[in-house]
């Protein structure tokens, strides 16, 4: 994968295999959205982060690294911004 600019706008080009695993990864997301939409409340906000690192944990034994990474990343922005 590559960031590149162009006109002002960083431009990603992934290849196959990155696709596939932001695939997995925003599978991952999404699933845990429906979770959250259909059981109002189901993990609470402050566990979330937890649960997102068990998913990347979860995925990084299936050898899905790319989408492990992603998945510690998007719970590291939650801890942040808690």
């Amino acid at each position: 994968m590559f960031v590149d600019e162009v006109e002002g706008e960083a431009m990603i080009d992934l290849e196959g295999e990155e696709v596939a695993q932001v695939a997995i990864a925003v599978g991952a997301i999404l699933g845990l959205l429906k979770l959250q939409t259909e059981n109002k409340g189901a993990i609470p906000m402050a566990e979330l982060p937890q649960y997102i690192t068990g998913l990347a944990d979860e995925r990084e034994k299936h050898g899905d690294f790319g989408a492990a990474r992603m998945l510690h990343d998007w719970a590291d922005v939650l801890r942040d911004d808690t």
